[in-house]
């Protein structure tokens, strides 16, 4: 009865930990204008960013950089929001791009998307932002929480082994009250 009381009360503590992890699973998607750029002229990427309910975020924070050119630049919001827009130029080739949402506090999102200049891109790319950081205030209440759990935990455990000590000494001492021909060492 005792594990159990235990287990129940570990669980509601370290339950907390799970409702403190609040995920902000976005989605997206992309498209160029033209859909095969052409080198060293000028198109367009067209990002739309949805919350998990389907509806736009606006006044999102979206950045594109491509690594291997040294280029990193932020995408603006167009007048119809949560869709953001950025116009580029690039030389011939396929570039692997780096997209970072940081719209939450404390959370930022990086994906990796293949950019083709000189060549036919799919028509619409569909994004999908994992949460990967959490602040560190989240953190240090994961830390808090499962200290909680396993420092309550230990003083459970320690009560339930001087409550079967206690318990073990008192029937001994009454068994040899009342039988007093044996003896017990």
């Amino acid at each position: 009865m005792h594990l159990v009381i235990l287990f129940l009360f570990t669980f509601i503590l370290q339950s907390g930990t799970l409702s403190l992890a609040h995920e902000n699973q976005l989605s997206g998607l992309l498209y160029m204008e033209p859909q095969k750029p052409i080198p060293n002229e000028p198109f367009t990427i067209t990002f739309e960013l949805y919350d998990p309910e389907g509806k736009f975020i606006p006044s999102a924070i979206l950045n594109l950089a491509i690594p291997s050119l040294n280029f990193k630049e932020s995408f603006i919001e167009t007048s119809q929001s949560g869709i953001y827009q950025m116009n580029l130029v690039l030389p011939k080739g396929h570039w692997f791009s780096d997209i970072t949402e940081a719209t939450f506090e404390g959370e930022s999102n990086t994906i990796q998307i293949g950019l083709k200049v000189g060549e036919k891109n799919r028509e619409i790319i569909e994004i999908l932002f994992p949460v990967i950081n959490e602040g560190t205030n989240q953190q240090a209440w994961h830390l808090f929480f499962l200290s909680l759990g396993i420092l309550s935990t230990s003083m459970m455990l320690s009560f339930i082994l001087k409550l079967n000590t206690y318990t073990f000494k008192y029937r001994h001492n009454y068994r040899s009250r009342r039988f007093p021909f044996t003896t017990h060492k």
